[in-house]
Order: C-alpha cells, then sequence, then structure tokens
C-alpha cells in the first residue's frame, strides 16, 4: 500500500534496502523529481508487502504554493510458500502542505491501486484499491497524521472503511513511530477476509544519516498479530523486522 503524498514516497522507499537514483529539474516555482530504485523487502504501516527485493520508481511535482502531486510504483508479492502474488502497486497522490507560525497543516489523497487485483472469483489475486484522505499537522520534532479510507470489497462483500493514525518524533537523525488501523464500528462483522487488516498498531525506529553521498536510513519495525497477514511473518503475534535503506538524490 507505501508507500503516500511526498511522505508516502519517503515513507515507502525507507521501508526497506534501497538504493534510489533521481533526476531532478526546476522551474521558477515548481520542482518535479523522478526516482528509481531496488529495496530488499518491502514493509508498508507494518505490513509485509514483499519479502525479497522490490523495484520500485516514480515521479513527484511541487510548487511554492505547498501544491504536490504524484505517482510511484514498486513490486509486490512474496516469496513462494509464503502466500505468493504479485504484480505492482501503483500509488497515485496530491495534495497540499500550508506551514502558518511554525505549524505544518497538510491534506491530500492517495489511491493505492494493483495490477493483479483480486477478482473476489479465487483469481488470487494480491489486493484491491485503496482510496484515502491525508491529513497532517507538524511541530517541530512531532508529526501527527489521520487517514480515513475505503478498502475496496472481494469475495462479494462491500467497501470497507478504515482509520489509519500515526505519530511520529525525530531527534538528531532518530526517530520513532507509532501507526494504528481501526475500523469504523459497522464494518467490525465476523467472517469477513480483512476484518483483522484493519485493526492492529505497529511501531517503528530507526535512524537516518547521510554517507558517501547517500541518504541512510536503519529502522526496526515491530508488527502485532493483525498486521502480520503474509510473508515470513504470517500469524506471529509479535514480528521483527529489520531494514536497511540507501537513497541518492540529486
Amino acid at each position: 500500500m507505501k508507500k503516500i503524498l511526498s511522505t508516502a514516497i519517503a515513507t515507502s522507499l525507507a521501508a526497506t534496502g534501497l538504493m534510489v537514483t533521481s533526476a531532478a529539474f526546476t522551474t521558477a516555482s515548481a520542482d518535479v523529481v523522478f526516482n528509481a530504485g531496488v529495496m530488499s523487502q518491502y514493509v508498508f504501516r507494518g505490513m509485509m508487502q514483499r519479502d525479497s527485493a522490490s523495484l520500485m520508481g516514480g515521479a513527484d511535482y511541487t510548487n511554492d504554493a505547498g501544491l504536490y502531486a504524484g505517482i510511484w510504483a514498486a513490486q509486490v508479492g512474496m516469496e513462494a510458500g509464503h502466500s505468493t502474488p504479485n504484480g505492482l502497486e501503483i500509488d497515485l497522490y496530491g495534495g497540499i502542505k500550508k506551514e502558518m507560525s511554525g505549524v505544518t497543516l497538510g491534506a491530500g489523497f492517495t489511491s493505492y491501486q494493483y495490477t493483479n487485483q483480486d477478482n473476489g472469483q479465487g483469481n488470487g489475486g494480491f489486493d484491491t484499491a485503496y482510496n484515502e484522505l491525508n491529513l497532517s499537522i507538524a511541530y517541530g520534532p512531532i508529526t501527527a497524521t489521520i487517514n480515513p479510507g475505503y478498502h475496496a470489497g472481494v469475495n462479494g462483500k462491500g467497501d470497507k472503511s478504515y482509520v489509519f493514525y500515526s505519530l511520529k518524533g525525530e531527534y538528531e537523525g532518530f526517530y520513532a513511530l507509532y501507526g494504528a488501523f481501526d475500523k469504523k464500528a459497522e464494518d467490525k462483522g465476523a467472517g469477513y477476509l480483512f476484518d483483522t487488516l484493519k485493526d492492529g498498531s505497529y511501531l517503528q525506529a530507526g535512524y537516518k544519516t547521510s554517507l558517501g553521498g547517500l541518504d541512510i536510513d536503519a529502522f526496526l519495525i515491530n508488527s502485532s498479530k493483525e498486521l502480520n497477514m503474509a510473508g515470513a511473518n504470517a500469524g506471529i503475534d509479535s514480528a521483527y523486522t529489520a531494514v536497511v535503506s540507501a537513497t541518492k538524490a540529486f
């Protein structure tokens, strides 16, 4: 899924052992940045999206008014024996961020699409589409987000609503992030394949630095059982995943 606005891209790319190359061109009031790379695993919001190397790439547009838009794609899927389907995740996003008196407010939208979608007829696709609002507020080293969204229904079920929350703190390269999902009350029925997906939380802690022209991000994620849906951590009550990311921008 990832991968989210300017932050969605950054979070998704930081989510695994990643080397990115990018090309940028600038006008008087706008920037367009292209990126391409590979990550050792793809973990998004505490959930394993690919438990082996994943190629990725995208483009981001920003301007002086605070508007942004972009597209990002990455390989998804699991190794043999771990619940398998593959294909691409393609994220489309846009919005605005504005700073006022030291407080930065953000509002946007992200659509997570999959080339190998589950059609609800036993095709074994990776997932179905997610569409969500992205609301954020940041002050100093603290950023909070709230992301209400809908997950397209499968197996004859209707769309399922959810809300994702996060809180992140940073200090001299170190950071810690808490994220959690919740379903709306009317969706908490029994027997639905994705009921457990929308409840659950994770903790992520890491360190970012620059080394030899690369931006390095090393971090550890601890996910609750509800988020351990696929890969080697499937069904584990409390799973840890270590990730290293290396990026280069120019």
